[in-house]
């Protein structure tokens, strides 16, 4: 089953479980998250790309996790490796939130 067939069934199921309601339009934004070599999260994070749909975002992260080269450019020096995310991110009156995440993928980098 193709990712997004995956996210078609999620939805149906979710639409079933709690009935209709209205949500703002959902965001798709690529997040890089900073590790250090004892798996510990750094403070440091980097907010890449924001889609409005799906597919590009998907397409996008999978390319970065192959392209070490701009990955290193946010390295700080304590990053030993970075997680990369595609969240589902609706944005509220007070708030944003991470409704969930598509894509997660890490990526050691190598000095």
């Amino acid at each position: 089953m193709s990712d997004i067939n995956k996210y078609e069934n999620d939805e149906k199921e979710l639409d079933e479980e709690f009935g209709d309601f209205d949500l703002p339009p959902a965001k798709y934004q690529i997040w890089l998250f900073h590790y250090d070599e004892d798996d510990n999260i750094l403070d440091e994070e980097n907010l890449l790309f924001t889609f409005s749909d799906p597919d590009p975002a998907m397409v996008k992260a999978k390319e970065l996790v192959n392209d070490i080269e701009t990955l290193k450019r946010y390295a700080t020096p304590k990053t030993a490796y970075f997680g990369i995310e595609v969240e589902t991110v609706v944005e509220f009156e007070d708030h944003s939130e991470n409704v969930g995440t598509l894509f997660a993928e890490y990526v050691v980098l190598k000095n």
